[in-house]
């Protein structure tokens, strides 16, 4: 398929096998911040390793140190031999959103992932009686999405940004790919909101990731994400473009 020549995937070997992976990103929100949330959790797991980046010429122009390491702004995880991260520690840029979710959809389909399995949030002012979550699926995935009797979005409601934007070239290339949607609070991390999301992740694949240290750590997450928006806003104003949540 082709790429974009902009945007680049840039793995530490190569010529890895990623045949039969499930592919697994979430990207910053006003809804939550679940996606966001979510990977670093993950990633902060002892079975996740960095493996690579992604790498734009309107990629954010930071670098952040990780237990003795360089962390990239966009990069590419490791977990266990099943999944593989992708995960935007700051948001790709507004100008990048179309090339970026292509570019990932093609790599996706080109690498033989398995499926993909996509993390972002719902406005909890639209939850009905107990429900917590809702999901969003591409048709390759509704087998797997009905032998789990997983509760679909409601008609009439929508998903905005890169996350649609990477569900809608999913769908375009008949790729298996799942949206997981808990209900959260608007503009405001929602570490509860994440842990409902792992929890299906956990359902889906027979995991046991625990989130009791993502819930203490509800205060810490917050503080973090304040200075990643103040530095993602700065980014943003010097190239006179938009805000960027999603």
């Amino acid at each position: 398929m082709e790429y974009s020549e902009e945007i680049q995937i840039i793995l530490q070997d190569p010529d890895v096998n990623l045949n039969g992976r499930i592919m697994v990103s979430g990207f910053h929100s006003a809804l939550g911040e679940t996606g966001y949330i979510v990977l670093r959790h993950l990633t902060g797991q002892k079975d996740a390793r960095p493996i690579g980046c992604i790498m734009s010429p309107l990629v954010p122009p930071h670098v952040f140190i990780g237990n003795e390491q360089l962390l990239m702004p966009i990069e590419i995880y490791e977990y266990g031999d099943r999944f593989i991260l992708l995960f935007p520690r700051l948001q790709p840029h507004r100008a990048e959103w179309a090339p970026f979710t292509e570019t990932v959809a093609n790599w996706c389909v080109d690498m033989k992932f398995k499926e993909a399995v996509l993390l972002g949030g719902l406005d909890m002012q639209f939850a009905e009686g107990d429900d917590r979550y809702r999901t969003a699926y591409t048709s390759a995935f509704q087998e797997t999405a009905k032998k789990f009797e997983l509760p679909t979005l409601e008609e009439g409601r929508g998903i905005y940004g890169p996350l649609a934007l990477l569900l809608a070239n999913f769908k375009i290339r008949n790729f298996p790919a799942l949206a997981i949607l808990p209900y959260a609070e608007r503009g405001r991390p929602d570490p509860r909101a994440a842990s409902v999301a792992i929890e299906v992740f956990n359902q889906l694949y027979d995991l046991g990731i625990d989130t009791d240290e993502l819930m203490a750590d509800a205060e810490a997450i917050e503080q973090e994400i304040k200075q990643l928006l103040a530095r993602q806003q700065e980014r943003e104003n010097d190239r006179g473009a938009g805000g960027m949540f999603v």
